[in-house]
């Protein structure tokens, strides 16, 4: 429902005298940006996400207020300013990682006769001539080890590597799978498990400790081996330089020794092929796109869909203590690192 406020405006040097302005059918939004005028030039700029009732104002001797209404929330436009609701208006030419532009807003209006008047004029020009703080990066996430549980099969103070990672809900179950390397020395040659995750305990453990192959593939035969999950408790793996074979973790050795997909003479090695560069992994997660680099850490970048003229923008380097291999999100908040180190694998978290 449309209704009308009404903004105090405190006359400059008048403590005792106050002007009250009537906002006339302002719709209900979601920001408002004041920018107290001098013709063209912007003198100050406040932005609020309720209209407080009144608002007090320095009264314009010599110019004008003008209204920005907003229906996208505050926080996704500007750094949010202070309680005094004042930001700073920045030069064209800032950098695009400190500063952007605003977009066009819902509808604007001006002071007419003591009164804000809705206006139709193009804004595009004047906006162009100035950018406002840019909404800082997500905190930064927290790391979280990888905890498993250490049988005669699966040792996880030796050097470990998740390559693969799967799970989904059934009836409210959640099964959760993966592949995991365990090295002796870290120029042995690796004991492959498949290994299961408990919800209730937080730890994984091994369900089959994949046998050694009696021959190395070429590692250029595909990027990730196949790891998928179609059931509670079941699923489909690719057993390292092996072959294709489905897995019930309800069996002795989770069912991976029963008869082949495709007959093991058939293939060398099963795996989805993709692109790699550098042999290091990287997702998306929302807004933000999370990449492994050398040094034991991921680089998080953040793109803009508000502004897709902007490059991403580099947030923070956040530490992994392993080489990262794989990223795989878990949801909208928490990514899979795996890879070559103590841990071998790690949640981040990013804090909302």
């Amino acid at each position: 429902m449309v209704r009308a406020l009404l903004i105090g405006l405190l006359l400059a040097g008048c403590s005792s005298n106050e002007l009250f302005v009537a906002l006339h059918e302002i719709l209900r939004a979601s920001a408002y940006l004041f920018f107290r005028m001098s013709g063209e030039a912007i003198l100050e700029a406040r932005a609020y996400e309720t209209l407080p009732d009144p608002l007090r104002l320095p009264f314009p001797e010599d110019g004008t207020y003008r209204l920005l209404v907003f229906d996208t929330p505050l926080d996704t436009m500007i750094a949010l300013p202070g309680d005094d609701g004042i930001f700073a208006t920045l030069p064209a030419e800032t950098p695009s990682a400190e500063a952007w532009s605003l977009l066009a807003p819902q509808s604007w209006l001006e002071i007419e006769s003591n009164t804000f008047v809705p206006r139709t004029a193009d804004l595009a020009p004047w906006l162009a001539k100035f950018k406002v703080p840019r909404p800082p990066c997500p905190p930064m996430p927290s790391t979280r080890p990888i905890r498993g549980t250490v049988t005669p099969t699966f040792d996880v103070t030796a050097s470990v590597r998740f390559d693969e990672l799967a799970g989904g809900r059934f009836g409210g179950e959640l099964t959760a799978v993966a592949l995991l390397a365990t090295f002796e020395t870290p120029t042995s040659r690796p004991v492959t498990h498949l290994v299961k995750y408990d919800e209730v305990a937080h730890s994984w453990s091994s369900a089959y400790a994949i046998p050694e192959a009696l021959r190395d593939c070429p590692e250029n035969l595909g990027s990730h081996l196949v790891l998928d999950v179609d059931g509670p408790g079941r699923g489909v793996v690719g057993l390292r330089n092996g072959p294709l074979v489905p897995f019930d973790l309800a069996l002795p050795n989770g069912g991976v020794d029963r008869n082949a997909i495709v007959p093991y003479t058939a293939m060398c090695r099963n795996a989805r092929t993709s692109v790699v560069l550098n042999g290091l992994g990287a997702a998306a997660l929302g807004n933000l796109a999370v990449i492994g680099v050398e040094g034991n850490v991921v680089v998080v970048i953040e793109h803009a869909p508000s502004h897709p003229e902007l490059p991403p923008r580099e947030c923070y380097v956040a530490p992994t203590g392993l080489y990262a291999h794989r990223v795989i999100p878990i949801d909208q908040d928490t990514v899979f690192v795996g890879g070559y180190g103590l841990s071998g694998g790690v949640y981040l978290d990013f804090p909302r």
